[in-house]
């Protein structure tokens, strides 16, 4: 089973955050993310004390490389046991940098090496093994939330004549993941599209709710703190 929701914010916002913070946009969603995140676990009285762990899909694909996409992943800490929003920016615009240094030193290759040696068919039967098997429930997840962000137009779309309102996007989930956080921008606006499933995590609206709410408390922080 799969439990859906969504969250929209705007662009601007993001702009705004990212510029008073000096941080990257996916440092800006993942802090905001992480903030949503550790109100809904404390309103359950489920905050853990150590940090969740976030993976995140990299393009690794070089500049001059013809045709097809090559992705890695990276994985980082939130900082979902911080509770001062500045600290919470720092610590996650390092971990992610952290990681990018990580993924760097291993290799962008890796994968791609990985699966000369056994190939994706191969890996993709012992993953079903690994599914049937309930492994997961056996072991800590390699990972509580998986987000990524990708780019969409800032030009309106249409469909049959009809002009697309909003652009949603959804990802999988695998065992043993909490939940995943796909965003995609188009035009005005970044779209959250929320995917989990209910066993592991069953406040999806709850967090989308928490996401555009700790995006507007972030936006009152800059305003009140910010010098002339």
């Amino acid at each position: 089973a799969r439990t859906i929701s969504n969250a929209a914010i705007f662009r601007d916002d993001i702009k705004k955050i990212r510029q008073y913070f000096k941080v990257s946009f996916h440092d800006a969603l993942g802090t905001v993310v992480s903030r949503a995140l550790r109100n809904v676990m404390i309103s359950k009285d489920e905050l853990p004390d150590t940090p969740l762990v976030v993976v995140s899909p990299v393009s690794v694909r070089r500049k001059r490389a013809v045709g097809g996409n090559e992705l890695s992943v990276m994985f980082a800490q939130m900082p979902t046991h911080l509770e001062k929003i500045d600290d919470e920016f720092e610590f996650m615009s390092t971990s992610f940098s952290t990681a990018k240094v990580q993924l760097s030193d291993l290799g962008s290759d890796t994968l791609n090496e990985i699966s000369k040696v056994a190939p994706w068919t191969a890996l993709g039967k012992l993953w079903g093994l690994y599914s049937k098997a309930q492994v997961s429930d056996k072991h800590s997840p390699f990972a509580n939330i998986m987000l990524s962000s990708l780019p969409g137009p800032s030009f309106a779309m249409y469909c049959a004549g009809a002009k697309v309102e909003a652009a949603i996007p959804y990802g999988p989930i695998f065992d043993g993941s909490l939940l995943n956080i796909t965003a995609i921008s188009y035009l005005d606006k970044v779209n959250l599209g929320i995917v989990s499933c209910p066993d592991n995590f069953d406040d999806v609206e709850l967090l989308a709710y928490e996401i555009e709410k700790v995006t507007q408390e972030i936006l009152m922080y800059i305003e009140t703190n910010k010098k002339d």
